[in-house]
């Protein structure tokens, strides 16, 4: 990694975050999104190439503001799991309470949620999806990126798309890798949705003929 880079561009975060602020709302403090903005800018001085035609305060501007919408998602998933829990377990507790008629155990939560102790305390403790949650199925309709996917691996694909251009290729990791919307990719590049589709189409059809070559 390239230290002078992420030294040298660490106001770009901050600025970088003062135009996102708004999007996100009270719930999310200043240095919680400047915290992923650094993450950004760090896998940014690490991945640039300086032989492309993409200069890196542009580079790390999409990865930056890809960090913190990946990050500020991730939050609000955890925030809406625990909700959820939370709630199927109140709901349990008050239910075994007015049929007991005492506080219920947790084996008896356990019973009537029909979930094992193990599963019951490992969804106490889960807070955050890993990486082993996530899956790239082989099956999805027809989405053409599929069809490149069953001709080689992920580590193949990620390989190619750093070969391309560099705009195209980070749509297509934001999508397709770091699963953000297109309403999200089109928020970090500051273009409208459709844009961001026509580009992603462009990018397959690009990542087809590499694949096929």
């Amino acid at each position: 990694m390239n230290e002078n880079l992420v030294n040298k561009n660490l106001n770009l975060v901050y600025v970088i975050v003062k135009q996102m602020r708004g999007m996100f709302g009270a719930q999310f403090e200043f240095n919680d999104l400047v915290s992923y903005g650094v993450i950004g800018l760090i896998d940014a001085a690490k991945r640039f190439d300086p032989d492309k035609d993409c200069k890196f305060t542009t580079y790390a501007s999409f990865r930056v503001r890809g960090a913190i919408v990946d990050g500020v998602r991730d939050e609000m998933w955890i925030t809406r799991g625990i909700i959820r829990f939370r709630n199927k377990l109140n709901k349990a507790r008050h239910a075994l309470f007015t049929q007991l008629n005492e506080v219920p155990t947790a084996l008896d939560i356990c019973d009537y949620l029909d979930i094992s102790l193990d599963r019951y305390n490992e969804l106490n403790k889960r807070t955050a999806p890993t990486s082993e949650d996530t899956t790239y199925p082989l099956q999805s309709g027809d989405d053409p990126f599929y069809y490149v996917l069953r001709k080689d691996t992920l580590d193949q694909l990620l390989d190619l798309i750093e070969r391309m251009d560099c705009r195209i290729g980070m749509i297509l990791e934001f999508y397709y890798f770091e699963e953000l919307s297109l309403k999200e990719i089109a928020q970090i590049f500051g273009v409208s949705v459709p844009m961001i589709g026509q580009l992603k189409t462009e990018g397959i059809s690009e990542l087809r003929d590499l694949v096929e070559f």
